[in-house]
């Protein structure tokens, strides 16, 4: 096969692979059929492990008892379960360590892909390699040797022509070729493609935010507790001489009471609030009369917790009801007490701006003789009342950007670091192979044919027949073109203090001198140098 043929085979080739190897495992973030994730649960053990790359491929339908990759978006992950069921259109999932099936029921347009194969430990790799230390490390010794090559073999032709060919045999003190000149440009080189990757990666991390923002429904929550105390002599309605939240104030036994409201903002992100907290009583009746009596002012606060505490005067809330009545002459009906607490806070939780107002309210109902905590508004009669309101809200939560596709992305903050890094080492290793490059520019001229031509200079004594024809070449790249066509090895011999390489195409023998001195051109000797 000519080198013309054989070049298109191997693009051909080369073509093939990287069209086989994208329709595998090309990444679905560039439109591939595959997509990356990194087991970080037990749910999917004994088969499945914690740190194992798992590769998944989409499909056109799912079915129950394949095991996919599915979004979820109230987490913002991606889970990897079983389908154990289908319920209104949406996939029932479940870990096949789990005894509990998934909360969220994926629909078949949030499925990923179906569990393709899985790399054991490869997650855990990957994991390592994200640090900027390990990464920069590992990429400096791949520049370092990643175009190291070795010497290239030269395949032997059928000797059908006419002429014997010339012997090439080991030199018996072979030169030793220095590799410093070859290194440095194999370095260079990779030095270069390295500081290109590099820029690359830095301007792809500098130009990016270092955080991005993704919706939580579950952000952060108002919360509240409402308590209420009183002393009385001890007897058969309070034995200790204590009333406690929860139960009923007989209003003959009880003057005043203890009440308190205490707030607390409970984030997932980091909260940064203040504002202003309020307590007050409010009575009304069923006609739509009410009056408000004050027990706690308005007071700020910063932070995420605050107390707003006072008394309620039970003995002026009955002279109230009493005189209402009195002027009245109709008797109040459903009489109620309400504690009412208002909170106004203003602030930031992660990327969320914060102004909202939180005011629960606890109702007490009135017979005249006792003041009862009552139920939630809807709720049945033997429902707890609500002395712990909360009430939860949606927002945005910062989280780390990244660079990269999939399992291989990093962190814009890791990126950045990895970038320094690996521009240092590559400026570092182009200098160190520059200043090898100049220390080989001063060596012999054949020295420098060895070091240009390492994969096709052979350092050997040669015999060459007297009837073969020799043909003076005047350059060395030219007689390296020559060696390429035939697929040939270039014999250096020395002759007489000079360098003399030789390529034997099996009809014609080529040689170019290297003259150290200016010396008439000679036949070729029939005996060996």
């Amino acid at each position: 096969m000519t080198r013309s043929a054989r070049t298109y085979v191997g693009l051909a080739a080369t073509v093939a692979f990287f069209a086989i190897g994208w329709w595998l495992l090309g990444p679905s973030q560039l439109g591939g059929p595959t997509s990356y994730a990194v087991l970080s649960g037990t749910s999917m053990e004994p088969h499945l492990e914690r740190g194992d790359l798992v590769l998944t491929r989409a499909k056109s339908s799912y079915t129950v008892g394949e095991v996919v990759l599915y979004e979820d978006h109230e987490t913002g992950s991606r889970v990897l379960h079983r389908i154990i069921g289908t319920r209104n259109g949406h996939f029932v999932t479940k870990g096949d360590n789990n005894d509990f099936s998934d909360p969220v029921h994926p629909a078949p347009d949030e499925v990923v892909g179906r569990f393709w194969v899985a790399v054991p430990g490869a997650g855990t790799v990957l994991a390592w390699l994200k640090r900027p230390v390990n990464l920069a490390i590992l990429l400096t010794l791949l520049v370092l040797a990643s175009l190291g090559g070795g010497r290239e073999v030269s395949r032997r032709r059928d000797p059908a022509v006419a002429g014997r060919p010339v012997v090439g045999l080991p030199a018996e003190t072979p030169a030793s070729p220095a590799l410093a000149p070859t290194v440095a440009r194999a370095s260079a080189t990779a030095g270069a493609i390295a500081f290109v990757l590099f820029v690359v990666l830095g301007v792809a991390a500098w130009s990016a935010s270092e955080s991005s923002t993704r919706s939580v429904a579950d952000l952060y929550a108002h919360q509240g507790t409402f308590s209420y105390s009183a002393e009385t002599p001890p007897g058969p309605v309070y034995p200790s001489g204590e009333v406690e939240r929860g139960m009923p104030v007989f209003t003959r036994l009880v003057d005043s009471l203890a009440v308190s409201f205490s707030y607390r903002l409970d984030a997932t992100q980091k909260a940064s609030v203040h504002g202003t907290i309020a307590l007050d009583a409010v009575v009304h009746d069923a006609t739509g009369w009410e009056r408000t009596l004050p027990i706690a002012p308005p007071a700020t606060f910063d932070g995420t917790s605050a107390t707003a505490e006072g008394t309620f005067d039970v003995s002026a809330f009955e002279t109230l009801v009493r005189e209402a009545r009195e002027q009245t002459a109709a008797p109040l009906a459903a009489i109620s007490v309400e504690l009412r607490p208002r909170v106004d806070v203003a602030g930031t939780v992660g990327a969320t701006a914060v102004d909202d107002d939180f005011a629960p309210r606890l109702a007490f109902s009135y017979d005249n003789t006792t003041l009862r905590a009552l139920p939630p508004v809807g709720a049945t009669s033997d429902a707890m009342p609500p002395f712990e309101p909360r009430r939860v809200e949606a927002g945005s939560e910062l989280v780390p950007a990244t660079v990269g596709l999939g399992p291989l992305a990093v962190a814009v903050g890791d990126a950045r670091t990895m970038a320094g890094l690996g521009l240092v080492t590559s400026l570092l290793v182009l200098v160190a192979s520059g200043a090898l490059l100049a220390v080989g520019a001063e060596r012999e001229p054949g020295d420098r044919i060895a070091i240009r031509h390492p994969s096709r200079v052979v350092h050997a004594r040669a015999v060459v027949p007297e009837e073969r024809w020799v043909t003076e070449v005047d350059d060395i790249d030219d007689l390296s073109k020559i060696a390429d066509a035939y697929d040939r090895v270039i014999l250096h011999v020395t002759e007489g203090g000079d360098d003399v390489y030789l390529v034997d195409d099996g009809i014609a023998v080529y040689r170019y001198r290297v003259q150290r001195a200016a010396q008439p051109a000679g036949p070729l000797p029939s005996a060996s140098w």
